[in-house]
């Protein structure tokens, strides 16, 4: 009872929930808006496809061994300007009465290109009464239609780079408020978004759970095993393009004792992570913390500061014992840098921004990454509003919106695009490419090197598409070490319509220093920004 109070009182007042929605737990009160007596059934598209792509369309049944139904039929519209301009009606009649079920569909959508919304219909039967449901059957939720952009380009510099969404939640997070996308499906959506790989950061308080259960942890880590083996199986179906990173996402503790997250990028062993998993009442212990963690990180992994600035509300303070990252804790050696790029231009970016520059000035090598923290969510972002009666939509951490551009020595291979983010040879962005080099006598340096040179040119390439707008500003930007202060060198306001930017600038080193870049565009869902890691300078 006292668990079950104590799980109330969180739900009831926590403010970020994310989705997609578990909507069967009902704590200890019997009301809720949402719950109904039949599994969670969900459509989900991408939100963009490259050119000369089927758009695959996931459909999901979870929790149907306890609420079985017959699937009869999907029933998939196609609209543009508001015209409808095709109807595919897809017979399934298959009997689901399984944990989890999914399957994509492919559509063909020929010679269209531009904003396309979609509506899937789904037909199904339930204790003998037939129903039709449009994308999802989530109760206080207006269904509202898939936005899919249809690119007649690939993302920018997609031959140069190789674009990854480093925290992702699959399946495998799977709780009492949320649960991911199962692995496949996610893949098939990464093929078409153009995406090279992705990091499964599932939770480390859920890939220690006994199967079909929320509280209950397994000694031998079946799930976190079977996960692996899949992982590994599916990165040879796809022949590594794309392919998976294993991963999880770490709570841990900070210096002052507050739980934080981390994600723990390619490393076999599993480590544990308790302390803000409402598991057990009030108890906020972790395994790990900042400063112990580095003697469990294998050679070849990677850790990373997950969203380490984002607001932590008074109630998850409160519940959660939640914090942020401080300064000691990203300053450990085994901590290569800050994902301050979250899914959104938001507090937690531009404070994060802030920190990092702080960083960098005073010498510390820590570099910046991208991710959405998208659980499931290939196009919309559903979340728990107000608990046990409202759930809401919205466009914020989408699988594959923010990117991290690496420029590994061995595309599609693991082992190498750790390497490159462990190097900082990689930038962020939410669309278009960018890249800093150094030139100097015939070699080139590649962003995240330390070079020891006096004289030489640094080389900037943007680039963008229709899609993401022209490019209309590029910053070069100079950080005095010795000073600690940043200098912006050359800031260009670019007036004509231009996809493809380059230039080269003579500089001559004669302190402590790093050069970094940064540009922007315009495009439908806003403002599009890429910046790069620095490049050190030892004259």
């Amino acid at each position: 009872m006292y668990f079950e109070l104590f799980s109330i009182s969180i739900i009831l007042f926590l403010p970020y929930l994310f989705l997609y929605t578990e909507m069967h737990y009902r704590f200890a009160i019997p009301f809720s808006r949402y719950y109904k007596d039949e599994p969670e059934i969900l459509s989900d598209i991408p939100h963009r496809i490259n050119p000369n792509k089927h758009v695959p369309v996931m459909i999901l049944v979870k929790d149907a061994d306890k609420y079985p139904i017959d699937l009869r039929d999907i029933n998939i519209e196609i609209y543009q300007n508001s015209q409808l301009i095709s109807s595919s009606i897809y017979m399934i009649n298959e009997k689901i009465n399984c944990y989890w079920w999914h399957k994509t569909l492919k559509i063909n959508t020929k010679e269209t290109i531009g904003h396309t919304n979609f509506v899937v219909y789904i037909k199904y039967k339930v204790y003998d009464k037939i129903k039709i449901i449009t994308n999802h059957n989530l109760d206080t939720l207006k269904p509202i239609p898939f936005d899919v952009y249809l690119s007649k380009s690939e993302l920018p510099g997609n031959q140069i780079a190789q674009y990854g969404d480093i925290h992702y939640h699959s399946h495998l997070t799977d709780d009492m408020v949320e649960f991911g996308a199962p692995l496949k499906p996610t893949l098939e959506a990464c093929s078409v978004l153009g995406l090279d790989f992705i990091c499964n950061t599932d939770h480390s308080y859920d890939l220690d759970d006994k199967y079909g259960t929320w509280f209950e942890n397994d000694p031998e880590l079946k799930k976190w095993n079977d996960s692996r083996k899949e992982i590994n199986h599916l990165n040879q179906h796809f022949k590594f393009s794309p392919f998976l990173i294993p991963s999880e996402e770490l709570s841990m503790h900070n210096s002052n004792g507050e739980n934080i997250h981390a994600l723990i990028l390619n490393n076999s062993k599993f480590l544990p992570g308790q302390g803000d998993s409402a598991e057990k009442p009030f108890d906020f212990s972790c395994e790990f913390n900042s400063s112990n963690l580095h003697s469990n990180l294998e050679e070849n992994s990677l850790c990373i500061a997950s969203h380490p600035y984002c607001k932590v509300s008074f109630l998850e303070r409160l519940f959660f014992k939640r914090g942020n990252w401080k300064d000691s804790d990203v300053l450990e050696d085994n901590m290569i840098g800050l994902q301050i790029l979250n899914g959104e231009f938001d507090y937690g970016f531009y404070k994060g921004k802030k920190k990092w520059i702080s960083y960098i000035l005073n010498g510390n090598k820590k570099f910046i990454f991208a991710g959405n923290d998208a659980h499931g969510n290939f196009n919309k972002f559903r979340q728990i509003s107000i608990p046990m009666f409202k759930i809401k939509e919205s466009s914020n951490q989408i699988l594959g919106v923010c990117k991290t551009g690496v420029f590994p020595k061995e595309k599609n291979n693991i082992s190498s695009t750790i390497k490159a983010m462990k190097m900082g040879n990689c930038f962020i962005t939410n669309g278009p490419f960018l890249n800093l080099n150094f030139i100097s006598k015939n070699k080139t340096y590649s962003l995240g090197a330390s070079v020891e040179k006096s004289k030489g040119k640094l080389k900037i390439t943007a680039l963008s598409n229709d899609e993401f707008g022209h490019i209309n500003r590029i910053k070069l930007i100079k950080g005095e070490i010795d000073k600690k202060e940043e200098e912006i060198m050359h800031d260009e306001i670019i007036e004509n319509e231009q996809y493809e930017f380059y230039n080269y600038y003579e500089i001559n080193i004669n302190t402590n220093c790093y050069f970094r870049a940064e540009t922007e565009s315009m495009n439908y869902r806003g403002k599009c920004i890429a910046m790069t890691n620095p490049i050190w300078f030892t004259p």
